[in-house]
């Protein structure tokens, strides 16, 4: 009966978190419409779904082509093939059902790696997950990334958990989607798990190669990859890097710092690259110090310094990081950085600096992450917390709620 009660306050605690954020949404677009016309540069709902996403699923079940814009591996295309059967119509209301799927499994991830939430803590996760503006955005665009995040933190929650192979089909069928999830492998690869990575990687390989040859056939597959590497070259050339979306952190000073050569141009490069570099270290500290959650959360704040373009939907894991570094922090001004983060990420701050394409072009999202290695600085450094933990017992695998 108690545990059931326990279960009951954080549903209330969720429902109270999703009503007040559709309170707040309510009051800043006012209408259906605005949501769609005040989120980006476009105004209709679902355009990359609408847009490449069910055109390769129509062609899948001609001749299996690239179609423009289709940016993804030809797993992922293979996967989208069942919603070629339908109308658009119907295909948008069945990727919609998924997206929920996915948010609804993205947000219970996120949670679980979570040390023992109170009921405040459960309502302020999900406060801040639903009025994240990069999750919103995914929804506008009828994206993945949520989906992919979903699968990533799924999965290497269940390899903390001991669960290898429902971690490695997780984080392989994320991979296999948008590629990008393979930098999560560094993790096992820094707890020197040979197993995992051997694990996901053949996981990966089926998805990526096998899966494809058995929808599509040989000569049609060499030529889907063919066609997607010049693709990438040609969105990295004509769009990626002068996309004033971009989060990526070189593009990102590369604006900011109005386009410099020289030796400036050498620190729009080497400085996010050296930050991953120190950012990877720290991870290996926290997975040597026995905080797996912790380097996963640093492997992420790196990722966008070292990946191209980085759109604002790839940072729908914040929610995520915020609260697992917040849950190692006790000073007022880390968790003042951590608050600041939070409502960077947020609608409200996307509507106060400006909305589209200031929010972006400035880079809040990026500045929003890098608020979290910079609670820990502030905490006294990865060493210092992990030596507090091992007297408190944060970092271990229980999840145990509290009412």
């Amino acid at each position: 009966m108690k545990i059931q009660q326990v279960g009951r306050n954080h549903a209330w605690a969720l429902l109270l978190a999703l009503a007040l954020a559709w309170v707040v949404h309510v009051a800043l677009f006012r209408e259906w419409h605005a949501f769609h016309t005040r989120m980006d540069f476009n105004t209709g709902p679902f355009e990359d779904f609408t847009g490449p996403y069910y055109r390769q699923a129509l062609a899948m079940g001609e001749d299996a082509r690239l179609v423009d814009w289709f940016l993804y591996p030809p797993s992922f295309a293979c996967m989208l093939m069942p919603l070629g059967w339908v109308t658009q119509g119907a295909a948008a209301w069945i990727w919609l059902g998924a997206l929920g799927l996915a948010s609804a499994g993205l947000g219970w991830a996120g949670w679980r790696f979570l040390e023992r939430p109170t009921w405040a803590l459960t309502f302020g996760y999900s406060l801040c997950f639903a009025l994240g503006f990069p999750w919103l955005h995914d929804l506008h665009w009828g994206q993945v990334s949520t989906l992919v995040w979903a699968l990533t933190l799924g999965g290497l929650l269940a390899l903390q958990r001991s669960r290898p192979w429902c971690g490695a089909g997780a984080l392989s069928l994320a991979i296999a989607i948008k590629v990008f999830p393979a930098w999560f492998l560094l993790l096992p690869v820094l707890q020197r798990d040979g197993k995992t990575v051997a694990r996901v990687t053949v996981l990966s390989v089926l998805w990526m190669v096998l899966l494809p040859l058995l929808v599509m056939g040989w000569p049609a597959t060499v030529r889907f990859y063919g066609d997607w590497i010049a693709g990438l070259r040609h969105a990295f050339d004509s769009l990626f890097w002068v996309s004033e979306g971009s989060q990526f952190g070189p593009a990102v000073l590369d604006r900011l710092w109005n386009h410099p050569s020289g030796g400036l141009k050498l620190l729009v490069w080497g400085l996010p690259w050296s930050l991953a570099g120190w950012l990877v270290w720290q991870a290996k500290r926290c997975v040597s110090g026995g905080d797996p959650a912790l380097a996963a959360v640093l492997l992420a704040v790196a990722l966008p310094q070292v990946l191209a373009p980085s759109w604002a939907h790839y940072f729908v894991w914040l929610p995520w990081g915020i609260f697992v570094v917040g849950q190692r922090c006790s000073s007022l001004g880390a968790r003042s950085l951590l608050v600041g983060a939070a409502g960077i990420m947020s609608t409200p701050f996307f509507f106060a600096v400006g909305g589209h394409p200031a929010y972006v072009r400035e880079g809040w999202l990026l500045l929003a992450s890098l608020g979290l290695p910079l609670a820990l600085l502030w905490q006294g450094g990865v060493a210092s917390i992990l030596v507090d933990q091992r007297g408190r017992g944060v970092g271990q695998d229980s999840n145990e709620v509290q009412a």
